[in-house]
């Protein structure tokens, strides 16, 4: 959670490429915990593919 709730805070500073980081590493310990498909997942798989777009 430490991890998401820092991206978050990165991604309203507009610090994207700091954010992508930590909301992945969010991702990974979340997938050791709940199956695809849980909404946590799915909303940090959409916050890193948003901030992504961003970037690009």
């Amino acid at each position: 959670m430490m991890f998401n709730n820092l991206a978050l805070l990165y991604s309203d500073q507009k610090k994207y490429k700091e954010a992508i980081p930590l909301f992945e590493r969010s991702l990974a310990i979340l997938k050791t915990k709940f199956p695809n498909g849980h909404p946590n997942i799915d909303a940090i798989q959409r916050n890193i593919e948003k901030l992504k777009s961003k970037i690009n």
